[in-house]
C-alpha cells in the first residue's frame, strides 16, 4: 500500500469543502443585485425544475466543480493511494474500501445542504468530474455530454442524474469494459443523489433555486 498525504490531503479537502462556502463572498453582492434588474428568461412555470443548459454552461462556479471533483478524484484513487504489484489481494480491497468511502462522503456533502432546513442539491458537474478520475475523462464527459442531449426530455434534475449515471456507465463499458469495477464506482457516485432525494422523499435542485415544493 502506498500512502501520499502531500496529495491525499488537498484531495480530501476539495472534495469534502462545501459548495456554499465557495460561493459565500457572491451570495452578499448577489443579494443585492438581485433587485436592480430581473431577465425575462429567468421565468419560470410553477413545478418547473429540469436543468437549463443556458444557465449551467455559463455560471463560473460550475467549472470550479468540475475542476476540484476532477482534482480530488484523481487525488484519491491515482495519487494519494495506490497498490504496487506486489500488492496482496486484500490490501487492493481495502485501498479500494478507503477510496470509495472518500468519494461516497463527497456526494453527500456535496448534495446536503442546511438552509434552515435540510436542502439537496443535484452536483452536476462535480459528479462529472469526480468520474473523470474514477473512470477516465473520456467516458465522464461523453456521458455527461449525452445526458445533456436528452436533457430536454428529462423533467428534473434527479432524472438528469439517472441519464448522466447510465451513460457514463455505457461509454466506460466501450472504453474499459464491462467487467470494470471502476466503471461502477463512477455510475453508482453519478446516480447517488438520485437515490438520495428518493430515500428522504425530497427533490433535487440546482445551484441556489429552491425545489419546486418550495416555490
Amino acid at each position: 500500500m502506498i500512502v501520499n498525504l502531500f496529495y491525499l490531503f488537498p484531495a480530501v479537502a476539495l472534495l469534502w469543502i462545501p459548495r456554499q462556502l465557495l460561493r459565500f463572498r457572491r451570495s452578499v453582492s448577489n443579494r443585492q443585485n438581485q433587485h436592480k434588474y430581473t431577465d425575462p428568461r429567468s421565468f419560470r412555470e410553477p413545478g418547473d425544475v429540469a436543468l437549463r443548459p443556458g444557465e449551467e454552461f455559463f455560471k463560473l462556479r460550475n467549472y470550479t466543480d468540475f475542476l476540484r471533483g476532477m482534482a480530488g478524484s484523481y487525488g484519491v484513487m491515482v495519487f494519494g493511494l495506490s497498490s504496487d504489484a506486489s500488492a496482496s489481494p486484500e490490501t487492493r480491497i481495502i485501498i479500494l474500501s478507503v477510496q470509495a468511502f472518500i468519494l461516497v462522503a463527497a456526494v453527500f456533502l456535496q448534495t446536503m445542504r442546511w438552509e434552515g432546513r435540510l436542502v439537496l442539491q443535484a452536483p452536476v458537474f462535480f459528479l462529472a468530474g469526480l468520474a473523470s478520475g474514477v473512470c477516465g475523462i473520456e467516458s465522464a464527459i461523453y456521458g455527461t455530454a449525452a445526458a445533456w442531449v436528452l436533457n430536454a426530455i428529462l423533467p428534473s434534475p434527479a432524472a438528469f442524474l439517472l441519464a448522466q449515471g447510465i451513460s457514463i456507465g455505457a461509454f466506460g463499458a466501450i472504453y474499459h469494459g464491462l467487467s470494470n469495477r471502476m466503471v461502477f464506482i463512477a455510475v453508482f457516485l453519478t446516480i447517488l443523489p438520485s437515490f438520495i432525494g428518493f430515500a428522504l422523499r425530497r427533490p433535487l435542485a440546482v445551484g441556489t433555486r429552491r425545489p419546486a415544493e418550495d416555490m
